[in-house]
């Protein structure tokens, strides 16, 4: 019973390993991308789990010679990949949503304290045995800080989950919401069966589940990338024009929707006198501030990277004087983040907007939109 049960064990890890390897070359091409670094680290991590969790089995149910040296290094393998996996995943899903823990090597070694302490057990464990051990029958023992091991790996589990729920009902835009939403279910089902091995270790099921979620993932990382542009992190062209087209046919006659369109002023001379680095640096900083205005406006506010140094937005407003407000909220954050970033240049942003009611055209409307863009230039920025 003890080979069948081993060898069962096997093939579904097996199965988990190929996928997430699978999953591993798709993603070769783009790991250079800082999100998709922690994504490929995240998934090594989880093949190291399944192949160790693996041979652990192999070696306590006796498909290999029993040893005790083999079983507890197989096992410490496990732990380690285990914490690991969470807490690159934690990393993924922190870098998706620019959040500030990625943003220095600080905060990176702050959120590693539960990896370290780990670590740190796994480092003592074969002298102290408080995590597991083989008795002197070279019987493998559960130690009495065994759940640890789990706690401090759920801790970046539960991170994730709660900061994305956080994210996802502060958020205002529909499709970003959308993605937060599949960020939000990851965790669930790898958790849940973690925990059901856990209580019931003959139940070879956190390996397979882990794979299968990371096939969603990088479903979804797939389906960003074709509706994501890639240098802001906002929505492209096509992904915005798609909400447009059905915002357009399906909204409350109670609400009203204004089409803005807007640049960045100066822009040719930012990247003539400072460089085309430069120059979409000075986008990414447009692009962050737009998103933190839209994000903290009381406006449903939908944002995207149009081309270039243009951005285009739909915002659904009572009247004018509320957009009027948003125009002034948006032209200040601008010169703000400038500010902040201590640019040599002056970021400013020139905005055009145009009212549903004036045409229900989608391309009338947005030629109405860049007229006033250009408008909005010449008579109150004096921008050339």
């Amino acid at each position: 019973m003890s080979v069948n049960y081993a060898l069962l064990y096997l093939e579904i890890n097996l199965i988990a390993v190929v996928m997430t390897a699978i999953i591993l070359v798709k993603t070769s091409g783009i790991s250079r991308m800082t999100a998709q670094k922690y994504f490929a680290r995240a998934v090594y991590s989880e093949m190291f789990f399944c192949i160790s969790d693996t041979l652990f089995v192999m070696y306590l149910r006796g498909i290999f010679s029993p040893n005790s040296f083999w079983i507890l290094f197989w096992k410490t393998l496990y732990v380690a990949s285990m914490t690991l996996m969470c807490f690159f995943w934690f990393l993924y899903f922190e870098r998706l949503q620019d959040t500030e823990v990625t943003a220095s090597r600080k905060n990176i070694l702050i959120a590693s304290i539960p990896l370290d302490i780990m670590l740190l057990f796994l480092i003592v464990n074969p002298f102290i045995k408080i995590l597991f051990y083989t008795d002197s029958q070279g019987v493998y023992q559960r130690g009495t800080v065994f759940v640890s091991h789990y706690i401090l790996a759920y801790l970046y589990v539960l991170a994730a989950f709660f900061h994305v729920i956080w994210n996802m009902l502060r958020e205002k835009d529909p499709l970003v919401k959308k993605n937060l939403f599949t960020l939000m279910l990851f965790p669930i089902a790898p958790a849940v069966a973690g925990i059901v091995q856990l209580l019931i270790p003959q139940l070879p099921v956190s390996g397979v589940t882990m794979s299968f979620a990371t096939l969603i993932m990088y479903l979804n990382s797939t389906e960003q990338m074709i509706s994501i542009d890639p240098l802001t992190r906002l929505n492209n062209r096509k992904q915005f024009m798609n909400h447009l087209e059905q915002r357009m046919a399906n909204h409350s006659e109670n609400v009203r929707l204004y089409l803005m369109m807007a640049d960045i002023d100066k822009f040719k001379i930012i990247n003539d006198t400072y460089g085309h680095v430069e120059g979409d640096r000075a986008i990414q900083i447009a692009a962050q501030a737009l998103r933190n205005v839209c994000t903290e406006s009381p406006l449903r506010v939908n944002v995207a990277r149009f081309g270039g140094d243009e951005f285009i937005l739909l915002a659904e407003a009572e009247n004018e004087l509320e957009i009027g407000l948003f125009k002034r909220q948006i032209r200040q954050a601008i010169e703000e983040a400038a500010k902040l970033t201590e640019k040599p240049y002056k970021l400013a942003l020139s905005i055009g907007v145009a009212a549903e009611a004036e045409s229900s055209n989608i391309r009338d409307l947005i030629t109405l939109a860049d007229e006033r863009l250009y408008q909005d230039k010449r008579r109150d920025r004096n921008v050339v």
